[in-house]
């Protein structure tokens, strides 16, 4: 197997590893959720420079995969 990938590939695979980490994240603020209640939901799992990290994976990705730069 070529260790070179085409860009829907390799789009693909952090893809596939973005929607691990979206699971991760979910287990994590039920696990939050059911030991705080509802003073959990003050507590955020994902800082702003987090989710600005995803926009840019995402924006990323679409190029990749053919479509229009942001």
């Amino acid at each position: 197997m070529s260790a070179a990938k085409s860009g829907p590939e390799l789009a693909a695979a952090i893809v596939a590893e973005q929607q691990l980490i979206h699971s991760r994240l979910n287990i994590l603020e039920q696990q939050r959720d059911e030991i705080l209640g509802p003073h959990g939901k003050d507590i955020p799992m994902v800082i702003p420079k987090t989710e600005s990290a995803f926009q840019r994976i995402d924006n990323n990705v679409s190029e990749m995969r053919g479509g229009p730069k942001p």
